[in-house]
C-alpha cells in the first residue's frame, strides 16, 4: 500500500482512522489554510463517519493526485514542467518539491516522481497537495 506511510503521518493515535483534529493539527504545522484541509476532509470522508480510514485515505488519494497533475500538465505531455507548477503553486514551494520530486534531473516530473514525492517526503509533497486548487 503505497499511502499507509503517509496516512501514519496523521494517525497521531494510531487508532486506524484520521480525526479532522489529526489532520489539522499536522497541517497547520506544514503551513497549510486550515480552511483547505477541512475542504479536503469532507471530501476523503466519503462515507460521512467523522474520521478518515486508509481505504478512504488511499482512494482519495489516488484520485486526487492522478487529477492534480492532470490539471497541472497543461500541455498533457505526461510531465509537469517548472512553469506548469508555477501557474498553480508559490515558487517557494515548487522549489523545494522540485529538488526532492525530479529524481532522474531531466527538469520535469512524471506521475510517478509526483506521488512518490508527496509519499516519500511528505514534509514537502503535502505542501503542494494542501495549496493546490480543489478539485472542481
Amino acid at each position: 500500500m503505497v499511502f499507509e506511510t503517509l496516512f501514519s503521518l496523521f494517525d497521531d493515535d494510531a487508532s486506524g482512522e484520521i480525526s479532522l483534529t489529526e489532520l489539522l493539527e499536522k497541517s497547520i504545522e506544514l503551513g497549510c489554510d486550515p480552511k483547505k484541509v477541512s475542504d479536503i476532509f469532507s471530501k476523503f470522508d466519503t462515507d460521512g463517519s467523522g474520521d478518515i480510514d486508509l481505504s478512504e485515505f488511499e482512494q482519495a488519494m489516488n484520485l486526487n493526485l492522478k487529477y492534480h497533475f492532470s490539471k497541472i500538465d497543461a500541455d498533457n505531455s505526461g510531465t509537469i514542467t517548472p512553469e506548469e507548477l508555477k501557474s498553480v503553486i508559490d515558487a517557494k514551494i515548487i522549489d523545494e518539491f522540485l529538488g526532492v520530486a525530479d529524481r532522474d534531473g531531466d527538469g520535469e516530473i512524471s506521475i510517478e516522481e509526483f506521488i512518490d514525492a508527496i509519499v516519500q517526503h511528505p514534509e514537502v509533497g503535502l505542501k503542494i497537495l494542501f495549496n493546490l486548487p480543489p478539485i472542481e
